[in-house]
């Protein structure tokens, strides 16, 4: 069976912290020497001074954590995105794998007041 392409994956869209992000797929697990057994979500696009570029995220990297809550796959993320805007904290810390292989962590003070 062959791997699903990427424009087939399942796919999100923040407009509040301005990125997009969709599953990981076997290719960017290669191309990034990742574990072939990696779980994230890999940031496809990052809008160039937006909150989540202010925050230090950038296009490329893989989200494993959101204020400590596990991202393993979109539906992950949808989930903790959508907990944290009733919870509305302060602000949203993003564990990221950045070039395949560091871990980063990035800082996000969300405008909650803003609808999507």
């Amino acid at each position: 069976m062959a791997p699903t392409p990427d424009q087939e994956l399942p796919k999100y869209k923040d407009l509040r912290l301005e990125f997009e992000a969709r599953d990981l797929s076997v290719m960017d697990r290669i191309s990034k020497r990742m574990d072939p057994k990696q779980q994230g979500v890999l940031l496809s696009m990052v809008t160039p001074g937006g909150w989540a570029q202010v925050g230090r995220l950038r296009t490329g990297d893989v989200v494993l954590a959101i204020n400590g809550r596990s991202v393993l796959a979109i539906k992950d993320l949808r989930r903790v995105l959508n907990e944290m805007e009733k919870k509305k904290p302060r602000f949203l810390v993003f564990k990221v794998l950045r070039d395949g292989r560091q871990n980063h962590f990035a800082e996000i003070e969300p405008d909650w007041s803003r609808t999507e």
